[in-house]
């Protein structure tokens, strides 16, 4: 964890101990995922996002862990995933790409490691990319219909949809041999490399969520156009890809 700040080491540090405190020997595991595991967390903005195994979760241990919520929202720690070790072993046929990115970027915490031996089956992950992709073209024709004039929905929504695409387009390219991927400008190379594919608006719409770009309300409209078009084709790319 050495790559955050000291503020969120210690935020983290604090949050383990409230974990061991509360739930004793009931607790497993405690691994830190997404990006504050890796490269791209962005301190004040990126959440960060843990999992809390226990032996098993029921309401009460949920409700348990309720009142301490707001504590550690405050200091970034979005909800923790609570899960049980029987329904990661038990799951990973159905959210493919959600446990090999854990499997892929994780720090663990407390505990033990339960995602590094997992096998996730390659037919799995196709289906589930290509499932994700058209999933996020129908909700983002619906969510612009939503947006209706405002630029300002128009341009959050441009830059929060972005995310949700990064998990999908790295197993894309795990399904492609290339499982040494993290950043996402690696990500972006790599997809036009291996697929063909342009990727200018979404690194367009990424410069857009840095701040690093102001657009107005044509230049918007425009690029969501072309936005909804790469998508398009984004699904077309991964229905040809071959099961391996």
């Amino acid at each position: 964890m050495t790559q955050l700040p000291e503020k969120v080491q210690k935020s983290l540090k604090d949050f383990v101990e409230d974990l061991k405190n509360l739930y004793s020997d009931q607790l497993v595991s405690v691994i830190l995922y997404g990006s504050a595991a890796g490269e791209d967390f962005v301190a004040g903005r990126s959440d960060i996002n843990t999992i809390v195994i226990l032996k098993k979760v029921d309401f009460d241990s949920l409700q348990k862990y309720q009142a301490r919520q707001r504590k550690f929202e405050k200091l970034g720690i979005v909800a923790p995933l609570f899960l049980e070790p029987e329904y990661i072993q038990s799951s990973a046929d159905s959210f493919p790409i959600e446990f090999l990115d854990i499997k892929n970027q994780n720090k663990v915490l407390y505990g033990e490691d339960f995602f590094s031996g997992l096998e996730i089956h390659v037919t799995h992950l196709r289906l589930q990319c290509e499932q994700e992709i058209k999933g996020k073209l129908i909700r983002l024709r619906q969510h612009f219909l939503e947006a209706g004039t405002s630029t300002e929905k128009l341009e959050k929504l441009l830059s929060s949809s972005l995310a949700s695409f990064i998990p999908v387009w790295r197993n894309m390219l795990r399904l492609k041999n290339k499982n040494h991927i993290h950043g996402s400008a690696d990500i972006l190379n790599q997809i036009e490399k291996e697929f063909g594919f342009s990727t200018e608006v979404f690194r367009k719409i990424w410069k857009l969520k840095k701040k690093e770009s102001k657009l107005n309300s044509e230049e918007l409209q425009n690029l969501y156009a072309d936005y909804l078009e790469r998508v398009r084709e984004l699904a077309l790319k991964v229905d040809k890809i071959s099961n391996l």
